[in-house]
């Protein structure tokens, strides 16, 4: 198992889902993670950058404008520049990759898309604050992104 996960490029289920929708989402994955744990200058704050890049890469991919727009009964959310929302791509992100969701898992994404975006945040002020951010804070962030990522991605069975 361990020789074909390398083959595949794909360690875990993540990967297996992050590469569903573009392989490069798991070389941000890894070099979040790598930058993390090299300890060089600035590190930190390049695996936050990371961290960040990968959920909103994952999510402006996996669900890109156009697919969100040609559903039926698209209405644009007036507080968006674009009308799409983080919310509406994680909910058809998660139809997507999932296949059918409840409208309790749609309560649980819904959850999930405050989570991403709480992280997303977080990510963002950690990569511009002027002084360097806590290890652990950024370990904990990167964490915290790729069990919104599994939720979101992978069917829990």
């Amino acid at each position: 198992k361990g020789r074909q996960a390398i083959e595949r490029n794909a360690l875990d289920e993540l990967d297996e889902a992050l590469i569903k929708i573009d392989a490069h989402l798991v070389e941000i994955r890894r070099g979040a993670w790598s930058a993390l744990f090299s300890k060089h200058p600035d590190s930190l704050r390049q695996a936050a950058h990371s961290g960040r890049e990968l959920i909103d890469q994952t999510l402006k991919t996996g669900a890109p404008n156009a697919d969100i727009i040609g559903q039926p009964g698209f209405v644009a959310d007036k507080s968006s520049k674009d009308g799409v929302t983080r919310k509406m791509r994680i909910r058809h992100l998660m139809a997507k990759q999932r296949g059918h969701v409840s409208e309790s898992d749609i309560d649980v994404a819904e959850k999930a898309v405050d989570l991403v975006g709480t992280i997303d945040n977080k990510l963002t002020a950690v990569s511009h604050a002027r002084t360097a951010p806590l290890e652990r804070e950024v370990e904990d962030a990167l964490i915290a992104a790729e069990i919104a990522l599994r939720y979101v991605l992978i069917r829990s069975t």
